[in-house]
C-alpha cells in the first residue's frame, strides 16, 4: 500500500557533526550564516532546474489537497508515456530545523552554538512518474538537516512489474480488483523489498537538484 519514508544524513543529526560538516567545507569558521547560503544555493539550483527541464511550479494553498493539485500533471504524463518530474510543489510546514548564535570567541574567531528548533519553512514537493513505481514524489527542505522524504505505492509498483510480464489484471484506484493469474500476482507483491526502494531513492537523488556537494556525498 501507501509508503512514506524519511531519509537523513547521519553526520548532520548532533552538533559535532554539524560543526565538522561545515569545516569540512574548506570554512575555517562554522559560521550558522553558512547555513544559509547552502539552503539559498539549493532553492537557486531547484529553480533551475524547474526552467531547464520546463516543469511547472506551483505553490500549494493552504489545506489544500496536494494529491489532487498533483493529479492533471501525473494523468497527462501517462497519457504520453512520460516519465521524469512532472510538477514541483511548494508548500510551508513545520519542520525542526538547525539554528545557530553566537556564544562567546573573539571577533576574528567567534564561538558559535547550534541547536534544533521548530520552524515553517518551505518544502519543496518533487510530483514524478517512475518506470517502476508509477506515480510518486520526492519532498525535500532548503534547511539543514536537509531531510528528504519518499511517497512510494506498493500496489502501483506491483502494477508496474504486473505489466512488464504481460500478466493482465484488472486496476483499482490503490490496487486491484481482479487478476488472470492471482497466484502470480501475489508472488510479485511477496517480491517488493528495501532493495527496490533503495534503487528508487539512488536513482531520483542522482537526477534531482541537491544540497550536498559530491564531496559531501563521498564523505556520507
Amino acid at each position: 500500500d501507501r509508503l512514506f519514508l524519511q531519509g537523513y544524513v547521519p553526520r548532520l543529526m548532533c552538533q559535532g557533526q554539524l560543526i565538522r560538516f561545515l569545516l569540512d567545507r574548506g570554512n575555517p569558521i562554522p559560521s550558522p550564516a553558512l547555513l544559509g547560503k547552502i539552503g539559498r544555493a539549493y532553492v537557486a539550483a531547484i529553480d533551475r532546474f524547474a526552467l531547464d527541464n520546463e516543469i511547472p511550479v506551483v505553490r500549494f494553498g493552504k489545506r489544500e489537497s496536494k494529491e489532487e493539485a498533483a493529479r492533471p500533471y501525473l494523468e497527462r504524463a501517462a497519457r504520453e508515456g512520460r516519465f521524469g518530474v512532472v510538477l514541483i510543489g511548494v508548500a510551508q510546514e513545520r519542520a525542526s530545523v538547525w539554528r545557530g548564535w553566537r556564544d562567546g570567541g573573539s571577533d576574528g574567531h567567534p564561538h558559535f552554538e547550534f541547536g534544533r528548533q521548530s520552524a515553517f519553512v518551505n518544502h519543496y514537493y518533487f510530483y514524478l512518474r517512475d518506470p517502476d513505481w508509477g506515480p510518486a514524489f520526492v519532498k525535500t527542505m532548503a534547511y539543514a538537516p536537509f531531510p528528504i522524504w519518499l511517497y512510494l505505492n506498493g500496489h502501483e509498483w506491483a502494477k508496474r512489474q504486473a505489466e512488464k510480464r504481460g500478466l493482465s489484471f484488472e486496476s483499482l484506484d490503490n490496487g486491484f480488483r481482479s487478476s488472470a493469474d492471482a497466484a502470480a500476482l501475489q508472488a510479485i507483491c511477496d517480491g517488493l523489498s528495501a532493495r527496490d526502494i533503495e534503487r528508487f531513492l539512488r536513482r531520483w537523488t542522482a537526477r534531482l537538484p541537491s544540497p550536498f556537494s559530491a564531496a559531501d556525498r563521498r564523505r556520507g
